[in-house]
């Protein structure tokens, strides 16, 4: 098992080079201070809006903040984002002490199903924070539209 306070292992490597980890709400705050940037900046340069899509239990589509993947800047993220987050630079993360929550609490300790417990639970702490979203985005976020060739890349 790694050390959970090193991102040295293959597994968080890994994950850093396919899609960023969500934040809490009250964890982009942090980041951004590491980096010595306002929350505003932070998010226009280095944050896009992820979200999860509304299904049977959860009937309202959550938006949540994750860090950029590279080439995407700020701003809403695409359908399905996948790439390496903005802020994996030569094998470290530049927020290292202030990183998202699901980057600090990485698969290498946990099964997959407490993984898949723990993304859920990380989305229903945005269910009541979705005005700060609004407010930093500058408009009402909403879902990417989805083509044809979209849904054929997810049967694929």
């Amino acid at each position: 098992m790694s050390d959970k306070s090193s991102c040295k292992c293959k597994a968080c490597q890994n994950a850093c080079r396919v899609k960023p980890g969500w934040y809490k709400p009250g964890e982009i705050e942090k980041s951004a201070e590491l980096l010595g940037l306002t929350t505003k900046e932070f998010f226009d340069k280095y944050v896009m809006v992820d979200y999860w899509l509304s299904d049977d239990e959860n009937p309202d589509t959550i938006f949540i903040l994750s860090p950029a993947f590279v080439g995407a800047g700020g701003g809403m993220s695409p359908f399905q984002p996948r790439g390496a987050c903005s802020l994996f630079k030569d094998g470290d993360c530049k927020i290292h002490g202030a990183k998202p929550f699901e980057c600090s609490e990485y698969i290498h300790t946990r099964t997959l199903e407490e993984v898949g417990v723990a993304h859920k639970a990380c989305m229903e702490a945005w269910r009541d924070h979705q005005g700060q979203i609004e407010e930093l985005l500058g408009r009402k976020p909403e879902v990417p539209d989805i083509s044809f060739a979209d849904i054929l890349g997810l049967l694929s």
